[in-house]
């Protein structure tokens, strides 16, 4: 039991935390913000083959409008790199204090997380529940799979402007995290 649970602990790789700048362009003009994300796979390196378990959580932007701006929707798309193939996705709850809902859903060699509400933008950060994704390992032994950050598309109600859409897109290079296939 003991080698059980140290071989658990011994494939289980501390999370990669990174921070991206965000840029929405919305038409109140183009907003910045910084965010943080979070990319936890379940092991790593994993085989070409295994059913792989991943967490991830994706912030919504924190945004702070020149006018009183109230968020309603948005959808984050994160695309699986290639060499993995979706099995599964699910939030880790699908209600939070903010978010009267949020869903997970497959979209081709993408997970979408649509996230709805009504609050006010004002910088303040609303967490996410973390996404989990299962997917069958496709690539081959040796390779390195890099989890790229994801679009994001709001929807936000202003004054005198109503409903509107804006689109963010991180600025920064980079992966979220990378999973390595063992030889």
């Amino acid at each position: 039991m003991l080698a059980c649970l140290l071989g658990a602990l011994l494939a289980a790789p501390p999370p990669t935390t990174r921070t991206f700048t965000l840029a929405c362009d919305t038409p109140l003009g183009r907003m910045k913000s910084q965010e943080t994300y979070t990319f936890a796979p379940a092991e790593d390196p994993v085989r070409a083959g295994q059913l792989a378990r991943f967490r991830v959580e994706v912030p919504a932007p924190t945004l702070v409008p020149p006018l009183r701006t109230h968020f309603l929707a948005a959808m984050i798309t994160l695309a699986l790199p290639s060499g993995l193939a979706l099995e599964g996705v699910r939030p880790e709850a699908s209600v939070t204090a903010d978010y009267s809902s949020v869903e997970a859903r497959p979209a081709g060699d993408s997970v979408v997380v649509t996230l709805r509400g009504d609050f006010v933008l004002d910088g303040r950060p609303r967490p996410v529940p973390p996404i989990v994704i299962d997917a069958r390992v496709t690539a081959p032994a040796g390779v390195t799979l890099d989890w790229m950050p994801p679009d994001i598309e709001g929807v936000a109600r202003a004054p005198l402007l109503g409903t509107q859409a804006s689109r963010c897109r991180i600025v920064d290079q980079g992966p979220l995290g990378e999973t390595h296939v063992s030889p």
